[in-house]
């Protein structure tokens, strides 16, 4: 068996003290009103990794629903984590919209 590497993405890791990484660690517990499960890399990020270096402007991202869940065969949201991540989402565009004094992500 030969192996070719046939394409790779560049990886991409946004500091914990940047400020929109504290901008979404912030309201992730405002609205969950618990820490959030942080991970610094994503196992699933794909072609999102190409956003910083394309546009040169720093990226985020996060998901709502049971961790460990995502991308298998038995993929599932309930309707209440559904609900709570649109209100997330929501919280987050107008936390973006509204940047804290320092924050000039």
């Amino acid at each position: 068996m030969r192996l070719r590497k046939q394409a790779s993405l560049k990886p991409y890791r946004l500091p914990w003290t940047h400020p929109l990484a504290e901008r979404t660690i912030r309201v992730a517990k405002e609205t969950y009103g618990k820490e959030p499960y942080v991970l610094p890399n994503s196992r699933a990020s794909g072609g999102m990794s190409l956003i910083p270096y394309v546009l040169k402007a720093p990226m985020t991202s996060f998901s709502i629903g049971a961790y460990g869940v995502a991308h298998k065969p038995s993929e599932y949201i309930r309707i209440r984590d559904y609900a709570k991540g649109i209100e997330f989402y929501i919280n987050f565009l107008k936390a973006s919209a509204t940047p804290t004094a320092g924050d000039e992500s």
